[in-house]
């Protein structure tokens, strides 16, 4: 088991490394084919039409520059929660959604670089795709019970941080939450319709933020019921 969570810390550091350096290399690909007066599209309302733009340094460079950032923060934040065991459990949820935003963000740029290359892609399928992909990995990871205790990654409640068994149940309900909103989020994708993942990823953050409050204080309850 502890080699498998060694593998699998290494993976994600290969795949955070990975998704940059293709980041940087699809920019610079993109470049020269661009003209350097070029208005570029960042950005598409909820109809799935553009209503944002950025000249071509700002187009080609932003998401990079915030996924280096991203990694940077999160590692640092990652470094904080870490202890003298070799694997800390908390690393495995924590680099699970450090490269699930990078995988993201990767998504996101390849969506603009192609566009200002003149491909007519359909942002109706590519965003809801990229997001429901998002909330499936770190869904599956909080499922499967990869977390403990700590500050910065995994649900918070006033009981979960007081009980590891509190932070077990509630996280993977949470988890199994979050998968069935990337499945749907993902159903939106396939359908082509911005409005309708709008409202599913609306609709599923309300439930998943109101639930997993309850779900935390009833498990909180019925660990104060057996103690007595």
């Amino acid at each position: 088991m502890e080699k498998l969570k060694s593998a699998f810390l290494k993976s994600t550091n290969f795949i955070d490394v990975l998704v940059l350096l293709a980041m940087l290399g699809l920019t610079m690909w993109a470049w020269p084919q661009i003209a350097a007066d070029a208005r570029v599209p960042i950005h598409w309302g909820i109809d799935g039409q553009v209503d944002g733009w950025a000249d071509k340094s700002l187009a080609l460079f932003c998401i990079p520059g915030i996924s280096i950032f991203v990694d940077f923060v999160s590692r640092i934040a990652l470094s904080t929660i870490d202890d003298a065991k070799a694997e800390h459990k908390s690393k495995t949820l924590a680099v699970a959604c450090i490269s699930a935003t990078m995988i993201f963000l990767g998504m996101v740029h390849g969506l603009i670089v192609f566009t200002a290359l003149g491909h007519n892609l359909p942002v109706g399928q590519v965003i809801p795709a990229a997001i429901g992909v998002l909330f499936l990995i770190l869904g599956l990871v909080m499922a499967l019970g990869k977390s403990e205790r700590n500050p910065f990654f995994g649900v918070r409640t006033p009981w979960s941080m007081q009980s590891d068994e509190v932070w077990n149940k509630t996280n993977r309900w949470s988890g199994w939450m979050m998968v069935g909103m990337g499945a749907a989020t993902l159903a939106t994708a396939i359908i082509n319709n911005m409005i309708l993942m709008a409202g599913t990823i609306l609709a599923g953050t309300l439930l998943l933020v109101v639930g997993s409050y309850f779900y935390s204080y009833r498990a909180h309850k019925e660990e104060l019921a057996r103690g007595k």
